[in-house]
């Protein structure tokens, strides 16, 4: 299993856009042990029970693995968003998206 952890931040209007996603490789043998989503962590707190908002932060970062590995030709088990984070106040979804494809990427480029 490899892991990897990128961050995206930015400041845009005067806010800041924060997101840090967690994608892993598992290995074939391994497989069996992919979660089903993603956790997520806002200010450090888990969140059990997502709003429509959570679920479009998260969503963004699977979509963007998802995309990465099809526009880099991955050929291996499919890789696997295992941790989304950013704060109550951001819960942005294109932070989370380029934090995502920056995992994928580092992943499948080794």
């Amino acid at each position: 299993m490899r892991t990897v952890t990128k961050k995206h931040s930015t400041i845009q209007d005067g806010k800041t856009r924060f997101a840090q996603v967690t994608v892993v490789a598992f290995t074939v043998e391994e497989d069996a042990k992919r979660p089903g989503m993603p956790e997520l962590f806002l200010n450090d707190f888990r969140v059990n029970r997502m709003t429509k908002k959570d679920e479009a932060l998260v969503y963004s970062a699977v979509r963007a693995v998802q995309l990465a590995e099809q526009q880099l030709g991955w050929r291996g088990p499919p890789l696997c968003v295992t941790r989304v984070e950013s704060s109550f106040v951001d819960r942005d979804p294109e932070a989370a998206q380029i934090a995502a494809t920056k995992a994928a990427t580092a992943l499948i480029n080794g």
